[in-house]
């Protein structure tokens, strides 16, 4: 199953908070807050080993961890759903998931593929990444395919005074 990474959707506004990613993350916090501490972990690990999944699934990890590290430094009074200690121990199921959209290429096919390169260097080997790019810009085809990561659309909003 592949969950959000293939849905084709796009902002449309500085104000478009209903976007395909926010729907999911929010989908899974809350499905998340609704069980059982103790059942939560084992449902992230579920997701991450039956999903084809890359690119929402570390999405969701990371936004998990910012949330304990915001709560763990005091920046934030709720508690977090689950604790840093046991959230780091998903980060290797995500990197081998990373691994593998890698050598299958469809890592650079999914959305987000520069946050996925981003967490994959901070969870897992910035020499794994750095080969993979090396390897990717060894032809033409595979510099067009990878440029695509760096594009993005920024949204402001500007008034004449």
């Amino acid at each position: 199953m592949n969950f959000g990474d293939t849905v084709k959707d796009e902002r449309v506004g500085i104000f478009d908070i209903e976007d395909v990613d926010n729907l999911i993350l929010r989908l899974v916090y809350h499905t998340l807050q609704s069980l059982p501490k103790e059942r939560r972990f084992s449902l992230l690990q579920e997701m991450i080993e039956k999903t084809n999944s890359v690119s929402t699934n570390a999405l969701i990890i990371g936004n998990l961890l910012e949330e304990s590290k915001e709560y763990a430094e005091k920046k934030s009074s709720r508690e977090p759903l689950l604790d840093e200690i046991t959230l780091n121990m998903l980060k290797p199921l995500l990197v081998e998931r990373f691994k593998k959209a890698a050598e299958d290429s469809t890592l650079l096919k999914t959305k987000h593929s520069l946050y996925v390169l981003f967490r994959w260097k901070e969870w897992g080997s910035e020499n794994d990444v750095t080969t993979f790019i090396d390897r990717t810009v060894e032809s033409k085809k595979g510099l067009v395919e990878l440029l695509p990561t760096f594009v993005s659309q920024i949204f402001f909003n500007c008034r004449q005074l």
